[in-house]
């Protein structure tokens, strides 16, 4: 029974706030195995319960050993699965690039507490605030040794790909996730996250669904294979959108719905509990499991004021709409909280479910793993293009220019705008070798090597 629970533990289907308020796809997976098995929910909130218990085992430990990261960071594969138009609509590859360059930068942010907008955390939930302490980088290593940019672009000639609804069909997006179906094959996910990027489809006609997370956890005996453990993004709802010509879903514009699925890749749910409106102490309210989320009855759509109120909590500091597990706007989500982080801590430490992605650095870009350096760049090594991100502000940056082997100057690029944080950069016209970027601040200048092939 515990087994067959997990099934929708890591099948977490979210949408887009255009979406009628209560149409939730984990709704319908709930309804699929409630009508399996009548006693579905409270046996889950139960299980939920037993996690918790489990975190707090592990929440001593950690005080008592000060331990608090994971050993490596964890390497990502991109799946890019999009048809000819679909890939044109983005900007071809350099446009993917950007998309994908900025995303990582935004997840290693969010989960070290290095997001920008956390001044925007309500002071009463800003204790709460937390470093989860996972970073994560691109692959840079084909399962079979070969070198990759972290990320692989495969052209349909479909629309997009369907979801059903019910894990046991095996159709829940499974169709991209094999080659023989029209998508590409997953990589090993004990050493790889996959996430798959498409034009996600429901019933044959566009849906808002944005993203779909099937965790470690499942079992191929209950209907998801373990081929299939990986995330599936929306096409318009990873990345940065960095103009307002480029294309991405309203307001789901700064990359959160890969920090929102990879939550619960890590096994954190949604805050409101999937319960149908219940609060924790109805009938067959469930809750999230996680103390320090207030109960609440439903999802958050849009960007509310603070406070906001529902029938689950009236007074004080409210809903915690702005938690990265609600279904606000990017905008406006802003944190995890202590106990979710001890929740995704503990499935990357020794015996957790995601343990083993940590042990594979030989397979990271190293440049991608360090969110609290003053900048990151990729690809690196690359053909032309360079991306170059900003991880905190860049008031103190004076200039960036690349210099070569001979501290030659051969590209400066104009600094003016200190609300800039990403910068590309041409060298599709140089020689191949080595060169440099340097970033002077007014505190001192960063150097970091770059590779032109």
């Amino acid at each position: 029974m515990k087994k067959a629970l997990l099934v929708v533990f890591g099948v977490l289907v979210c949408y887009a706030n255009t979406m009628a308020q209560g149409k939730c796809g984990i709704e319908k997976l709930n309804a699929i195995m409630t009508a399996k098995n009548p006693e579905f929910m409270e046996t889950l909130k139960e299980l939920r319960q037993q996690q918790m218990s489990r975190v707090e085992a592990y929440k001593k430990l950690n005080i008592a050993e000060k331990t608090t990261s994971t050993a490596s960071a964890i390497p990502i594969i991109f799946h890019i699965v999009l048809n000819a138009s679909q890939i044109t609509q983005l900007g071809g590859v350099p446009g993917i690039e950007q998309r994908l360059d900025s995303q990582m930068v935004v997840i290693n942010r969010d989960y070290n507490a290095l997001n920008g907008d956390s001044y925007k955390i309500p002071s009463g939930f800003k204790p709460l605030y937390a470093n989860v302490g996972i970073h994560f980088g691109f692959a840079k290593v084909t399962p079979d040794g070969k070198s990759c940019p972290g990320y692989e672009i495969i052209t349909t000639t479909a629309s997009g790909f369907n979801f059903s609804g019910d894990p046991g069909s095996g159709q829940a997006f499974s169709g991209v996730k094999h080659t023989s179906s029209g998508g590409v094959d997953q990589w090993d996910p004990t050493k790889y996250i996959n996430v798959w990027v498409i034009n996600t489809l429901d019933g044959g006609a566009s849906s808002t669904i944005l993203g779909m997370t099937i965790s470690n956890l499942l079992a191929p005996e209950y209907g998801i294979p373990n081929d299939e453990i990986g995330v599936v993004l929306n096409y318009g709802a990873f990345g940065v959108q960095t103009a307002a010509t480029q294309y991405y879903v309203a307001n789901i514009t700064l990359g959160r719905t890969l920090t929102h699925e990879l939550g619960h890749y890590f096994e954190i749910w949604h805050v409101w509990g999937d319960d149908g409106g219940l609060c924790p102490w109805d009938v067959g309210g469930a809750d999230d499991g996680i103390a320090d989320t207030p109960p609440q009855a439903n999802e958050t759509y849009g960007c509310p004021s603070f406070p906001k109120y529902d029938v689950c909590d009236t007074t004080g500091n409210g809903i915690m709409f702005m938690n990265y597990m609600d279904y606000s706007d990017d905008d406006c989500m802003h944190l995890f909280t202590l106990d979710q982080a001890a929740v995704m801590q503990s499935n990357v430490q020794p015996g957790g479910e995601s343990y083993s992605l940590t042990q594979h650095p030989e397979i990271l870009a190293v440049e991608q793993v360090q969110p609290n350096n003053n900048f990151t760049i990729s690809p690196n090594p690359t053909t032309g293009r360079l991306n170059v991100y900003f991880n905190s502000s860049t008031e103190n940056l004076l200039s960036l220019n690349v210099v070569n082997t001979l501290g030659q100057c051969v590209r400066l690029i104009d600094t003016k705008d200190k609300t800039q944080s990403l910068y590309t950069i041409d060298l599709s016209e140089m020689s191949k070798g080595i060169y440099f970027v340097q970033c002077n601040f007014s505190g001192g200048t960063v150097t970091r090597k770059i590779v032109l092939q």
